[in-house]
């Protein structure tokens, strides 16, 4: 008797494991499409208020040359605040670049668009900076 009673818990076994198993993976594909709804409107949200970010950062970076043209403390907090933005930007929203690139080309692309202006226009007040520098320091050694 005991014998039969091992032998059917070991068949029942099998079954609850397997219907344990079916309602797990159900449940692994219920969280899975949860997930990609979640991240559907995460780039939904995220993207849009990427290409404001770095159309402001741009609007920013064009202001700064055009309207205080020569001024050495803008420049230089331009200098270090651009700086910060940028090491923000490639820490953060490059990895959320990479993944969305291939669904949202175009606004990826767009965002791109936006940042390259402010940063040649970050590279001409290093120059601009430097070149400063660089002559304060002929004229100390000249004196």
């Amino acid at each position: 008797m005991e014998i039969v009673n091992v032998v059917k818990s070991l068949s029942v076994a099998p079954k609850s494991r397997q219907s344990q198993k079916s309602l797990s993976q159900r449940t692994l594909s219920q969280k899975l499409s949860q997930n990609q709804h979640t991240e559907n409107n995460l780039n939904e949200m995220t993207v849009p208020r990427l290409l404001n970010l770095t159309a402001v950062y741009n609007s920013l970076m064009n202001f700064i040359k055009v309207v205080t043209p020569n001024s050495k403390s803008i420049y230089i907090s331009a200098m270090k605040y651009g700086r910060q933005f940028l090491e923000q930007f490639q820490k953060n929203c490059m990895p959320f670049m990479d993944l969305i690139f291939r669904s949202d080309s175009q606004n990826v692309l767009q965002i791109f668009k936006n940042l390259q202006p402010a940063t040649r226009t970050l590279q001409v007040i290093f120059i601009i900076l430097f070149l400063l520098f660089c002559s304060i320091l002929i004229l100390n050694t000249n004196n």
